[in-house]
């Protein structure tokens, strides 16, 4: 064998070989292009996502403002019905106990009355 026939065969082995290293290179950086995409796609949607329950949350919120005055005034007028009603019982107690009283005067006349005929 002669060295041009090496030679040629050695130039042809390392083109070869620079070949297949360029075509893992193209290889890895397709794969590497297509994993950034995949990881952009992912944080858009990530971020459509955020926006979307932040915007919920915010409704949520507001709803739940909204249910707080709600109960407060409800809370209040129950509160205010419930004096009243208690004013208006001492009232009524207060009347019944005049009544009593009274009774109790128009008995004690009565018993003394027939005591005092006797």
């Amino acid at each position: 064998m002669d060295w041009i026939s090496i030679s040629g065969g050695i130039a042809a082995v390392a083109t070869a070989v620079v070949t297949v290293q360029k075509v893992l290179k193209n290889l890895k950086k397709a794969h590497e292009l297509h994993n950034a995409k995949i990881l952009q796609a992912a944080k858009e949607d990530l971020s459509v996502a955020k926006i979307k329950l932040e915007a919920r949350i915010e409704a949520l919120e507001h709803s739940l403002v909204a249910l707080k005055e709600g109960v407060s005034r409800d809370i209040a007028h129950v509160k205010e019905t419930h004096s009243n009603e208690l004013k208006n019982l001492g009232e009524k107690i207060g009347e019944i106990r005049q009544e009593l009283r009274d009774q109790h005067a128009q008995i004690l006349q009565l018993l003394t009355a027939l005591i005092d005929k006797k």
